[in-house]
């Protein structure tokens, strides 16, 4: 009788492994997500060093993709081809966009979004300043005073589009570099740049006592992780990684961590170029 029991017990426990293996099988794969970095060279927020996509932005994002336990993937891209891939669902997220009424209609971003109101779920709020040459007259710009032109802005930034609303003569370049040189050797006489990406440049490039940082006012905003509408990512699962990014921004110690790594990182760079995406 032992042995006819041994025998049910025997087939019973094959049979629950074979259906164990048969489910595991047909369980369906789990798609990463997909995050947009922009292919520039956006120290000490986003860049690529060696094709690996790194930087404050992107550290924070990492680590709360990793606090949520989804699994995500960084795709580099052109910044008008990044938007137009969440439009039509082929992304799912993109790092470092600001908030835009417009885009709303096919990005989620986190609830009480603004373009200027610093949130708790953004990546960073951003502080644009206005860089000039030492001693340089920059006129009554807290009061609405046109900068000194030609004003040199990057490739895509809102204020190039601002600046030129009011006739002022922007020059739009690519590189940030370039518009260093360009202010150096005074082909422009000011330029509009976010604030932590002038500060590492000049700290890293000998700079400082060259260039002056004047603040602009109404030239600050936040910058956030924003998901497709079209993304099968549930919005459940997008308010825990807001969530997270908020939690990141309130570990000091990780963030400051974070932060010192990627200007480690963007200085070799600087430093190699061929190493780096431009």
């Amino acid at each position: 009788m032992s042995k006819i029991f041994f025998s049910i017990a025997l087939i019973g426990l094959f049979i629950s492994v074979g259906s164990y293996r048969a489910s595991a099988q047909n369980a369906p794969t789990i798609e990463p997500v997909s995050v947009c970095v922009e292919d520039r060279f956006w120290p000490p927020g986003s860049f690529f060093l060696n094709g690996k996509a790194l930087g404050t932005h992107v550290e924070i994002v990492r680590n709360a993709f990793e606090q949520v336990a989804i699994p995500f993937t960084f795709i580099k891209m052109p910044w008008k081809r990044c938007l137009a891939a969440l439009k039509t669902g082929e992304l799912d997220a993109v790092i470092s966009i600001s908030y835009l009424e417009s885009r709303n209609k096919a990005f989620y971003y986190p609830k009480g979004a603004t373009s200027n109101t610093p949130h708790p779920q953004s990546i960073e709020q951003v502080d644009f300043v206005l860089v000039t040459k030492e001693g340089y007259p920059v006129g009554d710009i807290m009061n609405g005073a046109i900068p000194p032109q030609p004003i040199g802005v990057p490739l895509g930034y809102m204020s190039a589009e601002r600046m030129e609303k009011t006739g002022a003569q922007v020059v739009q370049l690519m590189n940030h570099q370039d518009l260093f040189d360009l202010l150096q050797r005074g082909r422009v006489n000011s330029l509009i740049l976010a604030k932590p990406l002038v500060d590492f440049f000049i700290t890293q490039s000998n700079y400082e006592a060259q260039f002056k940082q004047t603040r602009l006012p109404d030239h600050s905003g936040p910058l956030y992780l924003a998901f497709s509408r079209k993304s099968k990512l549930s919005e459940e699962k997008m308010q825990a990684i807001w969530t997270a990014i908020e939690a990141v921004h309130a570990d000091a110690d990780l963030l400051a961590k974070l932060t010192a790594l990627s200007y480690s990182q963007a200085t070799v760079c600087v430093h190699n170029l061929t190493k780096c995406q431009h």
